[in-house]
């Protein structure tokens, strides 16, 4: 595939290169032209703008005057490269040499050749970038050729771009005409891509025949150079195909100076986030960036998302003028949208541009927790039930609540109770409304509620609302209760039932019996039975017992929850309702007695007691009584008196028994007295329920016994108490009395009076007159109660205690002798000795422990050490115990007497698990050995006295750990005698006698 690639001269087009692989010019053209622009045309100008000069060079490497002239650029050897390059698979560390040769050669690689900047061997570099121009002339002129090669390195690692800019120009003059021939290139190699961009930009003046360079990226074969012979054509020819780049090229087109030509900004136009249904506008600017003829765009065009859309586009642009197509984004959808604006105007190099266009659609979305409220809701008429209704916005963009809307026949039991909170909802958020169901008819309601928003995916919610309005209903069977004619007394039933056939639970506030007729009775409706639920009944007995002959009437009320209606003005349908009964009575004896069926009396046990009753006849017949009877399981202790019988009981007269009650044992006492009669050829009959109460009398002592073989020192005072309780169902006073014991007394001797379940306490004095053994009893009596007994059994108790003189055997000066005393006590009460007292207390004798010692020859030993100070000398010594008690004989005293010595010093081997043993051999001239023990770690100090106490030698000290030690120490330099080894840690004081033999 072939494209073309021009340059231009400074005002006219002089060559044209052709059959230059795609890759070159394969960039947009816009861009390509940008950066042609930064290629500097130097012209007849010094180069200059911040680069580096590394020829410094004005004079041609060759130059030839005469009839055939030559001017060629410089040798300008090589530059370092700032940073380390990729190039063909191959890399080149930063400080590489970049070899810029006068035979157009650029490369990582020295090459050589003789020919006008061609011919170069593959491998190098594009060598085929002219950086050298030769004009030729058959005439002799003047020549002033100059050339150079500048470098700069521009930002910052890992971004930096090195920059190599050639500059060639050949000047000279014909017969008074000044001509001129230069080309200037920029190679820019970039440091992370690792990309070459090439730039070339030429202008020349020439007359007659010229030499002019090449332009390429890789080596190429003879012909070397491009000759040009004809004057007026401005094609180069001759020259062969170029080779296909072996790394990363990137050869940016000339700029186009003298032409029209298109450029566009922005290269990307993203729109602000925008509503569903709203729109936006912005513009792309079109700039004719040329200097020939105005630029026209013939079309302006989007392919992708239909959201996009051209508004307009310009007219004729002039050169150097702009315009801008206008652009709209109205999104359809949620989310991002994409498209690509396609621009199409006359310009020759940019003549089709893509503008890439993004946009973001925003919108609301609904959700609802539920499209359906108050399914299976049972409300009460009248009453009214919320439910929450949850709103969320799931959206892209805010969400705005317009209305809610009610539709169907029953749109008018519902309504708002409590609006959203917030209007608009933002993004993510979610409110509230409140939903009241108020139902004034009764049965399902249904309607439909509309949730109207600006949300894109529903802006009608609908919501199902589907309550039910529920009322009690009350049919009474039958409405009116006729009975039959009835003896005055006897009774008839009937039933009368109360049935709910409504939809919600019947309560019976209240219901009674309202007439003045007490002849009827009803068991009325309370509790649960007053709550009737939805198709359920209640039955209830209604009795008549007429009292009277001829027509009696009665009332039955009832009081309901049935509301009134909602008219206005209201009706009470039904929340009174009233049952009349009717019925006639007939004349007849009516048996009834006075006593009742709960009642008793009380009386102690085989005790009699006695009540009157009174047998009326309440009809409008005489009675004729035949007899009576006592019947049940206690018949035998009641009797009844007062009628002989037959005896007539005339209408509405009464006559007066006598029944009597006998306990034959504790407690209730029952039976049933049945009087039987006839009237008006009826058989008639009354029952009187007899009770009679049994009353218990007993008592209790606690304890059962007192002291209970307790010790109590003698002459002294002890007591203890007896709780007796009155554990029958009468009053009682208990008189209590000892048996003859002088060691006791009692108080008090009589309680007063004790309530049933009450209680009294008799407390006893114990003072022991003697020691041991001392009994009695203490005897609490009641009347018609056994005597309780308790007995006494207290010990008079004393301490006896006596100890011998100890045998103190003798020790020497700072010696540590142990002793030890038994103390016996021979009396029965525990001896508490208290703190002993040593006289005198000036530290030879020490008592170290001893234990409380109990009665009964109970034994315990004390500890002492005796503890002279001097040597040869006797000491005593008194311990005494002044604190000590109980004792009955006189203070215990212990005399201590123990003698010093100057030869002798006390053994202490062992002690609370530290142990000194014997050392061997022993008696010893030299060196001697010995082991010791200690139960933990510990610090041990070991040392060597003579007999008088003075310290000879030392032989260890410090901490040692748990266990078994063995010490050998060398005594050659002690004279002959008995010396004392000391083990000390703490408290711990162990000691053994040594002898030393010269």
């Amino acid at each position: 595939m072939k494209s073309n690639f021009r340059v231009w001269k400074r005002g006219v087009m002089v060559l044209v290169i052709t059959s230059v692989i795609t890759a070159l010019c394969g960039l947009s053209s816009n861009s390509l032209a940008q950066n042609a622009g930064r290629v500097n045309n130097y012209g007849l100008l010094t180069f200059s703008g911040g680069f580096t000069d590394v020829t410094s060079s004005g004079t041609p490497l060759y130059q030839y005057c005469g009839s055939y002239s030559y001017a060629f650029g410089s040798n300008v050897g090589s530059v370092s490269m700032p940073f380390a390059f990729n190039y063909d698979s191959v890399n080149y560390a930063a400080g590489s040499p970049l070899y810029l040769r006068w035979d157009a050669t650029m490369g990582f690689q020295q090459t050589y050749n003789s020919n006008y900047g061609g011919g170069m061997t593959n491998g190098s570099m594009p060598n085929q970038i002219m950086m050298w121009s030769q004009a030729y002339n058959g005439f002799i002129g003047c020549y002033s050729p100059r050339s150079g090669v500048y470098y700069q390195t521009v930002g910052t690692a890992p971004n930096r771009v090195f920059i190599v800019e050639y500059a060639n120009v050949a000047f000279y003059c014909y017969y008074g005409y000044n001509y001129g021939y230069y080309v200037s290139e920029e190679v820019k190699f970039y440091e992370t891509s690792n990309y070459i961009d090439i730039l070339y930009s030429q202008n020349g003046k020439y007359m007659y025949y010229a030499y002019k360079g090449n332009i390429g990226l890789t080596g190429r074969t003879s012909p070397s150079y491009v000759y040009k012979a004809a004057q007026s054509s401005s094609d180069f020819s001759g020259f062969q195909t170029w080779s296909t780049p072996t790394s990363n090229y990137r050869f940016s087109c000339p700029q186009v100076r003298f032409d029209r030509n298109m450029s566009t900004t922005p290269k990307v136009v993203t729109f602000s986030n925008t509503m569903v249904g709203d729109s936006l506008t912005q513009y792309v600017t079109v700039s004719h960036v040329g200097t020939e003829q105005n630029l026209t765009v013939s079309s302006a065009t989007t392919v992708g998302s239909a959201d996009f859309s051209v508004v307009s586009i310009p007219g004729p642009i002039a050169p150097g003028g702009s315009d801008v197509i206008a652009l709209q984004f109205k999104p359809t959808i949620t989310g991002n949208q994409t498209a690509t604006l396609t621009i199409v105007s006359d310009g020759r190099d940019s003549g089709t541009q893509s503008i890439v266009l993004n946009g973001t659609g925003l919108a609301p979305l609904i959700t609802v927790d539920t499209n359906i409220l108050f399914k299976k809701t049972l409300t009460k008429m009248g009453q009214s039930q919320m439910r929450r209704l949850i709103i969320k916005n799931v959206g892209s963009g805010v969400m705005y609540w317009n209305s809610f809307t009610f539709t169907g026949i029953d749109a008018d039991q519902y309504s708002i109770a409590q609006y959203p909170t917030n209007n608009p909802i933002a993004i993510g958020d979610m409110d509230s409304v409140f939903v009241a169901y108020t139902p004034t008819r009764e049965g399902r309601h249904t309607s439909t509620m509309y949730i109207n928003t600006n949300a894109l995916n529903n802006p009608s919610v609908p919501i199902q609302l589907i309550g039910t309005g529920i009322l009690p209903h009350i049919v009474v069977t039958p409405s009116v209760i006729r009975f039959d004619s009835t003896y005055e007394g006897d009774t008839a039933r009937q039933s009368l039932t109360v049935y709910n056939p409504g939809s919600d639970t019947l309560i019976i506030k209240q219901n009674m019996l309202v007439s003045n007729d007490a002849d009827f009775g009803i068991n009325v409706l309370t509790g649960t039975d007053a709550i009737i639920p939805p198709d359920k009944s209640r039955t209830m007995t209604v009795t008549f017992v007429p009292k009277q002959m001829g027509a009696r009437q009665g009332r039955y009320v009832l009081k309901t929850n049935i509301i009134p209606t909602f008219e206005q003005p209201s009706r009470d349908t039904a929340g009174t309702i009233t049952v009349d009964f009717a019925g006639t009575g007939v004349p007849f004896g009516v048996l009834a007695q006075s006593i009742g069926g709960a009642t008793h009396d009380t009386t102690i046990k085989g005790t009699q007691v006695c009540r009157m009753d009174t047998l009326s006849n309440n009809g409008d017949a005489d009675i004729m009584l035949t007899g009576w009877n006592i019947s049940g399981s206690n018949a035998t202790d009641f009797t009844a008196s007062g009628i002989t019988f037959p005896y007539l009981l005339k209408a509405r007269s009464s006559v007066v028994v006598n029944i009597c009650g006998t306990p034959s044992d504790f407690g209730l006492r029952s039976a049933k007295l049945t009087v039987n009669g006839t009237s008006n050829k009826k058989a008639v009959a009354v029952n009187v329920t007899l009770n009679v109460y049994g009353l218990k009398v007993c008592a209790s002592a606690d304890p059962s016994g007192l002291f209970n073989g307790a010790y109590v020192l003698e002459n002294t005072d002890s007591s203890e108490c007896v709780t007796v309780t009155n554990c029958g169902e009468l009053a009682a006073v208990y008189t209590v009395k000892l048996s003859n014991n002088a060691d006791y007394s009692v108080t008090p001797s009589q309680s007063a009076s004790i309530p049933a379940g009450g209680t009294t306490t008799f407390c006893v004095k114990f003072h022991p007159a003697a020691y041991g053994a001392s009994n009695a009893s203490l005897t609490v009596s009641t009347p018609n109660v056994n005597d309780i007994v308790v007995p006494i059994t207290g010990i008079g108790a004393c301490a006896n205690v006596s100890a011998p003189q100890p045998a103190i055997a003798s020790t020497g000066k700072d010696g540590h002798q142990p002793f030890s005393v038994t103390i016996t006590n021979a009396g029965n009460y525990t001896w508490t000795p208290g703190t002993e007292t040593i006289t005198p207390n000036d530290g030879v004798f020490a008592i170290t422990g001893f234990t409380p010692v109990t009665g009964n020859n109970g034994q315990v030993v004390v500890n002492g050490t005796f503890n002279p100070t001097e040597i040869n000398k006797t000491y005593s010594a008194q311990v005494t115990f002044p604190q000590a008690a109980p004792a009955c004989a006189s203070a215990l005293t212990i005399n201590l007497s123990a003698q010093s010595t100057s030869a002798s010093v006390p053994t202490v081997v062992e002690q609370a698990g530290f142990s000194l043993g014997q050392n061997y051999p022993n008696p010893f001239a030299a060196s001697t050995s010995f082991r010791y023990t200690t139960p933990t770690e510990a610090p041990v100090s070991i040392t060597i006295s003579d007999l008088t106490g003075h310290l000879v030698s030392t032989i260890a000290s410090g901490r040692v750990s748990a266990g078994e030690h063995l010490v050998s120490f060398d005594a050659s330099e002690l004279a002959s005698g008995t010396y004392v080894i000391s083990l000390k840690s703490g408290s711990i004081s162990l000691a053994r006698q040594i002898v030393v033999t010269k």
